[in-house]
């Protein structure tokens, strides 16, 4: 152990079932310097206290091939909500048939649905969302629309999105539009 230290070893990895060897290594050595890992534990799963000695590796600047870690792994994208995340999760399997026609008929990403609306936002939310960059450059008649010089969006506007956004979610019928504390309908 001394030789090791003498020549600059500073981590140390016990590779058995137990830490009995670890603490008779730091007793023969006398530092409490560098890295005192295990690579088994009682009582926790062996990939975690596995991941946990790399984990601490990693954050003390060694380097570490992540890629060749989970090489014999399968990977797959998730989505993920596109909203803060709760106290739980948010995960939902779907079918493989489901998940192929979901791709099949999702639209373009990078087409606009509409020129006001923008683009249809994949999200783990029931509502359907849409995201739309709304500046002088996008909308060419923006900047003839001023009050005391700051640019304003016309109500025709907003009315034109919730219009499309309705045709989009609920289908190419007579949408209405009307208050909804209006009691004389």
């Amino acid at each position: 152990m001394r030789c090791l230290a003498s020549q600059g070893v500073d981590v140390f990895l016990e590779c058995g079932p137990g830490t009995t060897l670890l603490g008779l290594a730091r007793a023969c050595l006398d530092q409490e310097n560098g890295f005192w890992l295990n690579s088994l534990r009682q009582g926790q799963s062996d990939w975690e206290q596995v991941l946990s000695s790399l984990g601490q590796m990693y954050v003390g600047g060694m380097r570490v091939n992540f890629a060749g870690l989970d090489a014999d792994y399968p990977r797959r994208r998730a989505a993920l909500p596109t909203y803060p995340f709760q106290s739980e999760p948010y995960w939902v399997e779907a079918s493989e048939r489901r998940r192929k026609v979901a791709l099949e008929s999702a639209p373009d990403p990078r087409e606009p649905l509409h020129s006001l609306l923008g683009y249809r936002l994949r999200s783990a939310l029931r509502e359907i969302q849409f995201e739309s960059p709304m500046s002088p450059g996008t909308l060419n008649f923006l900047p003839d629309h001023r009050v005391h010089g700051m640019i304003v969006l016309a109500g025709a506007a907003y009315l034109e999105m919730a219009l499309a956004a309705a045709a989009e979610g609920l289908g190419e019928e007579w949408h209405v539009l009307a208050d909804s504390l209006s009691t004389n309908l």
